[in-house]
């Protein structure tokens, strides 16, 4: 048991080193302790009671984590003393997410118990195995529920079970969350055309702007630095006498198809009306999206980039050759 206790200290101490990946937990619910009042006979027994646990892990990548934890799995009521079942678990966690917010998961693992009953203390190894699913709050919380099968808790001279344990968990994940990453704008310089006539002669120059607003996960709301972007842009829109600007937003590959073409027109439209909300007329810009039939982003920096809307202004001005 002390040195399994060591062994989980130690990882999660060395996960910590990496804590965007890192999260914390814990929970409540229900344990049953199978086949407990058969043993005893007692015509007076409860083997169902509260249970809860608190664990943590390092999260690999989308599909598999390193977990531990302690669990508290209650007691069964006995007459004249009750047994009490309580141990630390470690397991691999194997995870498949169904869309964006929500995923489902399976265990597999071992856990070092103490189990207090008939007036003896046990301590050992057992198995354990469960499943779960998780829903994403936010950047930082999941909440998930998670069933557990632990087999062969206790020895000879002890009570011995098999646990059942139902439970609810929040889960808060350290610096998850997309990254902003700002994509600055080509600066664009035209060359001026020079005649030696002293007659003013003009033309009409042709200039254009390429630029991209980044958006958070399944978010179309506009941060402070997409703002900023779109300022420049209406700055360069006033610029031309005559300006056209097409907008195509677009989302990364997590989620289903319809809701990510859903969320890029989302985007779009966002981007839209705020132009026009700075005097950009609204005949002059064009809406496209695309959802995610452009995205190539597996890590999360590179999905970051594949949550867009593409702005792209061509405009006209006459100016005077000199």
């Amino acid at each position: 048991m002390k040195k399994l206790s060591l062994a989980i200290t130690l990882a999660l101490t060395s996960g910590a080193a990496f804590a965007g990946n890192t999260y914390f937990g814990g929970g409540a619910g229900m344990a049953q302790h199978e086949d407990t009042c058969d043993q005893v006979g007692a015509a007076s027994c409860d083997d169902k009671d509260k249970s809860f646990n608190a664990f943590g892990g390092y999260q690999f990548n989308e599909h598999f984590a390193l977990e531990a934890g302690y669990n508290h799995l209650g007691k069964t009521e006995l007459p004249g003393e009750d047994s009490i079942l309580q141990g630390i678990n470690t397991s691999i966690i194997g995870r498949l997410p169904l869309s964006t917010n929500f995923s489902v998961f399976g265990e597999v693992g071992a856990f070092g118990y103490r189990s207090d009953s008939l007036g003896h203390r046990d301590e050992g190894l057992s198995p354990l195995g469960g499943v779960g699913a998780t829903y994403r709050i936010n950047d930082t919380l999941d909440l998930q529920a998670r069933y557990r099968r632990i087999e062969n808790v206790g020895r000879s001279h002890n009570v011995k079970t098999d646990v059942n344990n139902f439970g609810l968990e929040l889960v808060a994940h350290i610096g998850r969350g997309a990254e902003q990453v700002v994509v600055e704008p080509l600066p664009i310089e035209p060359e001026p055309i020079v005649t030696p006539e002293p007659t003013p002669v003009y033309e009409n120059r042709v200039t254009s702007l390429s630029d991209a607003v980044l958006f958070g996960f399944d978010s179309y709301a506009l941060t402070d630095t997409a703002k900023k972007q779109l300022d420049e842009a209406v700055a360069f829109y006033n610029a031309n006498d005559i300006a056209e600007i097409q907008l195509t937003g677009a989302t990364d590959k997590l989620g289903n198809k319809e809701y990510n073409e859903r969320l890029s027109q989302a985007r779009a439209t966002s981007v839209q009306s705020y132009l026009v909300q700075k005097g950009v007329k609204a005949e002059h810009i064009t809406t496209n999206w695309q959802g995610d039939t452009q995205a190539t982003g597996m890590a999360e920096s590179e999905r970051a980039q594949d949550r867009h809307v593409t702005i792209d202004i061509t405009g006209e001005t006459q100016v005077e050759v000199k």
